[in-house]
């Protein structure tokens, strides 16, 4: 940085018509040595000009009313005698033709929009210095006045040698014979003052031929009372190029006769690389960008758009090169229009990041969903330099969440009514367990605990489910009874089968004892491990007692008809020993005896006597129903 003594205090006039640009060229300046001076149009600036002296004029070219180039000329002839540099600033051509005019109306250098802070901070600091070294040359002559002129001489030769980045030089314009060389062009150059001063032609000699015509051209303007400044190449006497910055104005010769012009040659050797670097780095960004199959766009810290690439002309179909911002916002969805301005205003108000989705026409007219994304690139003190940002096609993934969407509300409304039709099953379910009269019940298979308990059951037990749920056996039983229980479910459990216990005593709270008639099954889940036992148990006391009372009343009908027969049988005996005792006529004692036989003792009665012959001999037949027929 400069150090300016502290009476001298130089002035830049920045005049741009957009506030946005002073604010930047303002961040980007701050801190240097200088005060800076705000205008917004030419005619301020000239009005402030006629009354004031300053050191360096940044000056955009495209203004209303007066543009740059008519602001220029006019600064010139308020200025006549000592017009203040300028830098133009522009965002727009760059052809010779329009560079040759900006230097013919008094531009000394040309800064592109979007400009890099270090590139213009070293051109304002080398037009600081040169406005300091003027000024002081100016107070020493002012002071010393009165002083011999090898004093002064001698003064402004230790001036000029305290340049260190610029040779300042005098020549005659008809050949290039330099009167004067500052000393420090040795260590710029590399060729020692003796040879500037006695070689011929020394100048152009170290100047590419391509550069000649520039050089021919700035002389004539000079001596034709054009002053202004233009890059071009030097060779180091080592052998590789400089890039001098050489302005030159006309003044009058020592002996008062013809034209000397006097120069200044600004080593921009680190300027123009940088900015070649800077040009290289954006053409391979340009490259990139353009072999992506994104929409990429670049824009100033103002959001104005500096670059889109092929996909966006490719995609929308508009002119190559037109960044207008109108033309940008016209192919935007008329209902997004609003939403996207809203959202970008506070992203750089806020300088945050910006990410939104919006509709992008087609060339075609078809409207597209796209993801636009954008964030800010800043410089190390964090300031923006730029947005870069893209915009992705997001149409496809648009339908799938859609179709997703419509998918997952048919399936939401498929689980509805499952989740109704279970609830209804559950219900139907649990109203059939409620209202069975048998005691249903669920134990845990790892535990034996109650898991679920039916209405039969409370009522059969006494107990309501909720005393009942997550206790076992021995929480409300008798241990050997309870160790029954349990035995027989880790069988039905560990043999995986149904067991059926025909009559299974329990103890209950306010019934008693009473007799179940108990099935277990096992309950298995989907990897066929058993997880449940499902109890169903009957009540039967009442119908065993009913069926023990049945059984003793028919044990006693038995035991009754069993009597009867016996007392018959003996009413028989007596009958039929009297009946044997009363006659010797054994064929009518038999006879009787047969009829006494029916129906006492028997339903048919035959009395036969084996003859001699071993024949047979019918005695007497007696029957119960004496139509039948008699057996042969």
């Amino acid at each position: 940085m400069l150090e300016l003594s502290k009476s001298i205090i130089p002035q830049v006039l920045l005049v741009d018509d957009r506030d946005e640009n002073l604010i930047a060229l303002e961040v980007s300046l701050r801190g240097m040595p200088c005060m800076l001076v705000k205008f917004t149009s030419g005619e301020a600036a000239l009005r402030y000009l006629s009354e004031n002296e300053v050191a360096l004029v940044l000056l955009d070219v495209q203004m209303p009313i007066m543009d740059g180039f008519e602001t220029a000329l006019r600064i010139r002839l308020i200025a006549k005698n000592n017009p203040p540099p300028i830098i133009f600033l522009t965002a727009i051509d760059q052809s010779r033709e329009y560079i040759q005019k900006a230097y013919r109306v008094g531009g000394v250098d040309f800064i592109y929009k979007p400009f890099e802070p270090e590139i213009l901070q070293a051109k304002v600091a080398i037009f600081l210095e040169l406005f300091e070294a003027r000024k002081r040359q100016i107070a020493l002559i002012a002071s010393d006045a009165v002083h011999q002129k090898n004093a002064v001489e001698e003064k402004y030769k230790d001036l000029v040698e305290s340049i260190d980045h610029a040779i300042i030089w005098s020549a005659y314009p008809e050949n290039l014979e330099f009167t004067f060389v500052s000393p420090r062009t040795k260590w710029i150059t590399g060729y020692r003052l003796e040879e500037w001063m006695t070689q011929p032609n020394f100048f152009l000699s170290k100047v590419p031929k391509e550069d000649h015509p520039l050089i021919h051209k700035l002389i004539q303007d000079a001596i034709d009372g054009s002053d202004y400044g233009i890059e071009h190449r030097f060779i180091h006497k080592d052998g590789h190029l400089l890039w001098l910055h050489t302005a030159l104005r006309r003044a009058k010769r020592g002996d008062g006769v013809g034209w000397e012009v006097r120069g200044l040659s600004l080593d921009v050797t680190r300027l123009v690389e940088a900015e070649a670097n800077a040009k290289l780095s954006e053409e391979r960004f340009r490259s990139l960008s353009d072999s992506t199959p994104q929409i990429i766009f670049v824009a100033d810290p103002s959001a104005n758009l500096t670059h889109l690439n092929k996909k966006w002309y490719d995609y929308t179909g508009n002119v190559p090169g037109d960044v207008s911002f109108s033309t940008w916002m016209s192919a935007i969805h008329p209902e997004d229009v609003e939403k996207i301005r809203m959202s970008w205003e506070t992203a750089s108000s806020t300088n945050q990041n910006w990410a939104l989705e919006y509709r992008l026409r087609r060339h075609d007219g078809v409207y597209r969903w796209h993801l636009g994304k954008s964030i800010p690139d800043k410089d190390e003190r964090g300031q923006i330099i730029r947005w870069i940002g893209t915009v992705t096609d997001i149409e496809d993934q648009k339908c799938a969440e859609r179709a997703l969407k419509g998918s997952k509300e048919n399936l939401e409304t498929k689980v509805q009514e499952r989740t109704k039709q279970l609830t209804q099953a559950n219900s139907f379910l649990d109203s059939l367990l409620e209202n069975i009269p048998n005691m249903i019940f669920v134990k845990d298979a790892a535990d034996l605990k109650f898991v679920r308990f039916n209405r039969a059951g409370e009522k059969l037990l006494g107990m309501s489910r909720e005393e009942l749920i997550g206790k076992t056996d021995f929480d409300f039983f008798p241990e050997e009874q309870a160790q029954s229980f349990q035995e027989k479910d880790r069988l039905v459990l560990s043999g995986g089968q149904i067991v059926d216990i025909p009559e299974e005593p329990i103890s209950t709270r306010l019934n008693g004892a009473r007799t179940l008639h108990t099935k277990k099954i096992p309950m298995y889940d989907a990897n066929g491990v058993a997880r449940y036992l499902l109890g169903i148990s009957e009540d039967i006391t009442e119908q065993k007692k009913l069926e023990d009372e049945r059984l003793q009343l028919i044990q006693a009908n038995i035991a009754k008809q069993e009597a009867e027969k016996s007392a018959e049988s003996m009413n028989f005996l007596a009958k039929a020993s009297a009946l044997l005792g009363s006659s010797l006529d054994f064929e009518a004692t038999l006879s009787n005896l047969a009829k006494l036989s029916v129906p006492s003792i028997a339903d048919w009665c035959s009395v036969q006597l084996v003859q001699t012959d071993r024949s047979l001999k019918q005695l007497a037949v007696s029957q119960k129903n004496p139509k039948s027929i008699e057996p042969a």
